[in-house]
């Protein structure tokens, strides 16, 4: 689960919900014809967090007794989870099988070389991948090029969830999507209000939720205590609202309304916007964005 401390307690969203908004970003994406698995990559992306059992009592705290974020896991208990997804994956559909096998790979690939278990298991996923892509109806360059973008909606909803975006207005790298194109994200006053540089989607702005329960306190004494407060606390809706950066495709001003050019108007500093019509503020937003 992902974990960030408050001042009183903590807020806990759990990986599949993080993975289910991955899978929303993707499915808010401009259709793209040369994606022939687009079925098996929403799927993937929707469920390649399926592995964690956070519910489970088997579960571990901090010494300090704080709930642990997923990336401080012991690593059997990783391994445990990413060949539970594997396996879930695989008996569902060659394709998504691959894509959450190759994110298993990028992920672990870097800590094989001291673990001996997880470097002879991601050995035996190379090896089924390589079957496997044999016996779909795509080929492994398709499945690269879906993959890359898995990653990259991954990447985002991840850093969304965790608020690893600074304060101030810098900007953060993202991972590239399936054609190479690279992008960068910021947030500029509020933890909710991110700026997204080039502009993927094709709706002006984009609002993303995800589910997460807020916790009253700092540590437990046990794991059970844990989930008993988990389970007891009633989710809630954190929404996301994703705005383009400075940059932004002609296709997307011609679908924003009067009120949101002007706001993009203000956002750019265009003198006279408030006297423009739509197709005037439309032309001199062009202009400043060729």
């Amino acid at each position: 689960m992902i974990c960030l401390q408050r001042r009183e307690g903590w807020d806990v969203v759990f990986q599949r919900a993080h993975a289910y908004m991955a899978a929303r970003l993707l499915h808010s994406l401009p259709p793209d014809p040369s994606l022939a698995c687009w079925p098996e990559l929403l799927a993937a992306t929707a469920q390649h967090d399926n592995g964690w059992t956070e519910w489970e009592p088997s579960g571990r705290l901090s010494p300090s007794g704080a709930p642990m974020d997923f990336e401080h896991a012991p690593m059997h208990t990783i391994l445990e989870q990413a060949q539970r997804v594997c396996a879930l994956g695989w008996h569902q559909d060659s394709a998504v099988g691959w894509l959450i096998s190759r994110h298993m790979h990028q992920l672990y690939d870097p800590v094989r070389a001291q673990h001996q278990a997880f470097d002879t298991w991601l050995t035996d996923q190379a090896d089924l991948r390589s079957q496997r892509a044999r016996a779909c109806d795509h080929s492994a360059q398709a499945l690269e090029r879906a993959y890359a973008l898995m990653l990259w909606a991954d990447t985002l909803s991840l850093t969304l969830c965790k608020e690893t975006l600074p304060f101030g207005g810098r900007w953060v790298q993202l991972d590239p999507d399936h054609r190479g194109q690279s992008y960068r994200a910021r947030r500029l006053e509020r933890l909710d209000v991110v700026e997204l540089d080039p502009w993927p989607f094709e709706t002006p702005e984009l609002q993303v939720s995800v589910d997460h329960r807020s916790l009253s306190a700092l540590t437990y004494d046990d794991y059970a205590s844990f989930l008993k407060d988990v389970q007891a606390t009633v989710p809630q809706r954190r929404t996301f609202h994703l705005r383009p950066g400075p940059a932004l495709p002609h296709h997307v001003l011609e679908h924003m309304t009067l009120a949101q050019l002007r706001r993009r108007a203000q956002h750019a500093g265009l003198q006279g916007r408030s006297s423009m019509n739509k197709q005037a503020l439309l032309d001199a937003l062009k202009r400043q964005e060729p």
